[in-house]
């Protein structure tokens, strides 16, 4: 008899995949990667409603990755410019996080989290602004742009949509 290794070992997600593959079909079922998929189609699946406070995390970091290079976002810039980018991006994550851990019971409440989502929709334009001015100072690659902005484009779109749920839901 074998002794179990734990998971955290390099082969560990293919031994389970074999092991859990004998324990359905036996010896002689089809390996894992002709299994048919068990997932729902793209265009068939619903929004999470956290969806916007994971695309806000995954901007203020992807915002502090490519503002900590010293190669590209210039030292003598940094108070003046890189700083307030970095402020700006973990502004737009805070808000988020913020609005979505207050539970609306009152209309204070229900204000509050608007106050910030509104917030963090503004800093969303601001940060593009800022990227805009951060293209030309430090001449930053078209596809880079691109990305960054699309990212922040995104994380607004889904800030508003929230925004707007919000109103319907509590009928405001």
């Amino acid at each position: 008899m074998s002794t179990a290794t734990p998971l955290t070992t390099r082969g560990a997600p293919r031994r389970l995949a074999k092991s859990v593959n004998l324990l359905i079909g036996g010896a002689h079922a089809p390996p894992p990667e002709r299994m048919m998929p068990m997932s729902v189609p793209e265009n068939s699946r619903s929004k999470s409603k956290l969806e916007v406070c994971v695309k806000a995390h995954d901007l203020c970091c992807y915002t502090l990755q490519i503002t900590s290079n010293d190669k590209i976002f210039k030292p003598e810039f940094q108070r003046s410019l890189t700083d307030r980018i970095v402020a700006v991006a973990i502004g737009i994550h805070t808000d988020c996080w913020n609005a979505n851990n207050i539970f609306v019971k009152t209309d204070e409440d229900y204000a509050e989290r608007r106050r910030l989502q509104d917030a963090a929709a503004r800093n969303c334009n601001i940060l593009l602004s800022l990227i805009d001015i951060a293209k030309t100072l430090f001449h930053l690659t078209s596809k880079r742009v691109y990305f960054w902005g699309k990212c922040t484009v995104e994380t607004r779109n889904l800030i508003r949509a929230w925004r707007e749920s919000d109103a319907r839901r509590y009928a405001r």
